[in-house]
């Protein structure tokens, strides 16, 4: 994971643990702990990646505790909305002009109904993700918008 993260997001192609290049690099550590990898830009930066990797697929208690803030927003919520073939309950966080939300399966079954969508759907207003949360914008969140001061966004 911090692999594909590091080259797909910071464009980092490589990456080496700290000890393999401690001699060369001569970092400077405050307290006991120190990063586990190493890596360089192609424009010379250097930066530090922490990795927490798991050998198993994540456990029952990771996952609840990943849904658990969506659940329980969404527990207060009747709305429901149809997107990508399946049905998603829905809240607004009306100041920030976005809403949220799960699959109805997810809600009701907990971990025995999370799956991952059969395929991706996004545009520039909705997306569902890998993990089934759908996130929806409104018209502040619009390319125009978005050009502006965070003040001077006004919804349409």
């Amino acid at each position: 994971m911090a692999k594909a993260f590091a080259e797909r997001v910071l464009e980092v192609p490589w990456l080496m643990h700290l000890d393999v290049c401690r001699d060369e690099l001569l970092p400077v550590f405050e307290g006991q702990s120190h990063p586990d990898l190493v890596g360089q830009t192609a424009g010379g930066d250097w930066i530090v990646v922490e990795a927490k990797g798991r050998s198993n697929s994540f456990g029952e208690r990771l996952m609840e505790g990943y849904y658990r803030p969506f659940r329980t927003w969404l527990s207060r919520s009747q709305r429901t909305t149809g997107f990508g073939g399946r049905i998603f309950r829905i809240a607004e966080a009306d100041n920030a002009d976005f809403t949220v939300g799960l699959a109805e399966n997810q809600l009701e079954q907990g971990l025995a109904g999370i799956s991952e969508p059969e395929h991706h759907v996004r545009n520039e207003n909705y997306y569902v993700g890998r993990d089934g949360v759908l996130v929806m914008l409104g018209s502040m969140w619009s390319p125009k918008n978005m050009r502006l001061e965070p003040q001077s966004r006004t919804r349409s």
